[in-house]
């Protein structure tokens, strides 16, 4: 449906705005944004880099406690393996839990 005032663009019913002048609004928009994306570029690429190097930071923190926790796991059952080893043993007088007396000559 065309405009009343001849093939101009009514905002409001107020203004007469001609198609051309909204090109040019929106390619001003347009280059007022890319603009402030290439201003803020210099701050944007190190915050990036900070947070690629926090994420490798917490997955290496990851990998050594999975570590420490499978060394901790591994040498808590070499223990009870002992102890069990040792009980099985049944040297000794009983009530002595593995120790001995030493014969000194």
């Amino acid at each position: 449906m065309p405009s009343p005032g001849g093939g101009a663009t009514r905002f409001g019913g107020e203004v007469p705005v001609d198609q051309a002048t909204i090109v040019s609004y929106a390619a001003g928009y347009l280059a007022a944004i890319i603009l402030a994306f290439l201003t803020l570029l210099p701050v944007l690429i190190p915050a990036a880099l900070l947070l690629v190097v926090a994420g490798l930071v917490q997955l290496l923190l990851l990998g050594v406690r999975a570590l420490a926790l499978g060394v901790y796991r591994f040498t808590a059952e070499l223990f009870h393996a002992l102890a069990r080893a040792i009980k099985a043993r049944g040297d000794g007088p009983p009530g002595s839990h593995g120790a001995r007396r030493l014969h000194i000559h």
